[in-house]
């Protein structure tokens, strides 16, 4: 097979200079989650006990098996107010 050679002109096009990466100053890491600072017992006082009247919390669940999920929701039998409201997934 012989080759040919052709006429065409191939143009090229000056690429513009990059422009300067701008320096971002190092800050000190911060951790992702606050640090916890209380203990078990407090964090379990403030999960069953009403942020109004501080009488325990009556807690309910429905399951949706269907979509796998659990809903938790807190009352307050003082109050009456409904303290949280929680959307658990089933595994």
């Amino acid at each position: 097979m012989a080759s040919t050679k052709s006429d065409t002109k191939v143009e090229t096009q000056a690429v513009p200079a990059a422009e300067p990466v701008p320096v971002v100053e190092a800050k000190p890491a911060q951790p992702a989650a606050p640090m916890l600072q209380s203990s078990a017992g407090e964090a379990l006082q403030k999960y069953s006990l009403c942020a109004h009247c501080q009488s325990r919390l009556h807690f309910a669940y429905l399951t949706d098996f269907s979509r796998n999920l659990t809903e938790e929701t807190a009352r307050c039998p003082e109050c009456h107010k409904q303290s949280h409201r929680v959307m658990h997934r089933l595994q």
